[in-house]
């Protein structure tokens, strides 16, 4: 019931006073050193070759693995903005988190990406000036059909568009 829900819920002023001290001020975060293959996160496979398998990833290999692909690959840099449409249960998410090693900033969008119209992402990108766009073969071929960016939307500032999930057509390069 909803009374027991509540009863066992903390709110967001509950959890911003737990860490508080006596004064209110926040203490000094604590950090502990743990070893380059420190699991950091467990994945799962597609399980497009069978069922999902899982996959622990260390922390010293991610942080490596990441910024070679975003700083090298992708040609992330500080002060860009990267804007990944994924939920936070995908892989991409964890990438895309990843991008603050790099010194850029994570834009984040809630809900469906072409609400309330297909071009609803192409206006994000044009209004936050993101540089770096993450998106799905499937929404590019949709825009493909119905929506022109390029000429709809500024988007001089966006240098590279990511897509990941399955192939892309070549007409959608």
């Amino acid at each position: 019931t909803s009374a027991v829900m509540q009863e066992k819920m903390m709110t967001y002023q509950d959890l911003l006073s737990q860490g508080s001290l006596e004064d209110g001020s926040a203490p000094e975060p604590q950090y502990d050193m743990v070893p380059f293959s420190h699991p950091q996160f467990v994945l799962y496979s597609s399980g497009t070759t069978g069922l999902p398998k899982s996959i622990a990833h260390g922390a010293g290999n991610i942080l490596l693995q990441h910024g070679k692909e975003l700083v090298l690959h992708s040609d992330v840099r500080p002060k860009d903005r990267m804007l990944f449409y994924t939920a936070c249960g995908w892989m991409m998410w964890n990438w895309m988190a990843s991008t603050l090693q790099a010194g850029a900033t994570v834009v984040t969008f809630d809900g469906f990406a072409a609400y309330p119209k297909l071009a609803s992402p192409w206006d994000v990108i044009e209004q936050e000036r993101i540089t770096h766009m993450g998106t799905t073969p499937r929404y590019l071929q949709s825009c493909r059909r119905r929506v022109r960016p390029m000429q709809d939307n500024d988007l001089s500032q966006l240098r590279v568009i990511l897509s990941t999930g399955s192939p892309l057509l070549p007409e959608d390069f």
